[in-house]
């Protein structure tokens, strides 16, 4: 059976969804990318090499986790479903109420 690869996208306001989700798939057997997650403020050029490393994971992913918390999915995640559908990737939803994380 081959290992399949996920990559999570969706706002960094929800880092601890990121974990949780990140951990249920891992103990699944499924091989986890998410978005590099920083608590220092980042030069342009540094958030635009974190945004374009990220595309990349998606190009490696078999599938992408668009991590849903109570409905919202801002622009740049939005950005990046368009661009995951453009590259044919399965996209799947993780919802969950604003009171669950």
């Amino acid at each position: 059976m081959a290992v399949k690869i996920v990559t999570l996208c969706g706002s960094r306001k929800y880092a601890a969804v990121f974990e949780t989700v990140e951990l249920a798939l891992s103990k699944q057997g499924v091989i986890v990318l998410k978005l590099a997650f920083s608590d220092e403020v980042l030069t342009p050029i540094e958030l635009q090499n974190l945004r374009q490393t990220h595309l990349k994971k998606i190009d490696l992913a078999d599938e992408v986790v668009v991590i849903n918390v109570a409905g919202y999915i801002g622009e740049r995640t939005r950005q990046e479903i368009g661009y995951a559908q453009r590259q044919h990737k399965r996209i799947r939803y993780y919802a969950v109420t604003e009171n669950e994380h």
